[in-house]
């Protein structure tokens, strides 16, 4: 370091103590030595590490994943928008109509079932009586 000076009356010199002065050559010595930056290489990733982690293609997409991708929501898109396969309202409209209109027929004939059960008891018992009737040869008011 060099300093010059041209009016000696007014010098003032102060050293900060938390400034550090080093030569050229001080440097070099530490940059060269095997254990002035040690903790950095330290924290260096291990070079085949790196690469492994780099061509993991479990966990990084690379350009063929990318393109299955694209093709997969390609398909999905052209899937979603064929009204061949897909309903519209007007046919949903219409399933739900002849879902009903099957509910209410379901119910009818379950109660027509109910009445067919009751008529078929009602009518062996007649026939019961016809027979009783029949067998003692009288007349018989039913």
């Amino acid at each position: 370091m060099h300093i010059e000076i041209s009016n000696t009356g007014t010098i003032s010199f102060i050293i900060d103590p938390s400034v550090i002065n080093a030569t050229k050559k001080d440097l070099e010595k530490h940059d060269s030595s095997s254990v002035a930056h040690k903790s950095a290489f330290d924290k260096k990733a291990d070079t085949i590490e790196l690469d492994r982690h780099r061509n993991n293609l479990d966990i990084h997409v690379n350009a063929t994943t990318m393109e299955n991708y694209n093709t997969a929501i390609s398909g999905l898109i052209d899937h979603t928008e064929n009204t061949a396969v897909h309903t519209n309202a007007t046919e949903k409209a219409e399933w739900t109509a002849g879902a009903k209109t099957a509910t209410q027929a379901a119910e009818t004939a379950a109660q027509n079932s109910i009445r067919y059960a009751e008529l078929a008891s009602r009518i062996s018992r007649v026939e019961d009586g016809l027979q009783q009737c029949y067998r003692k040869s009288v007349p018989c008011l039913l």
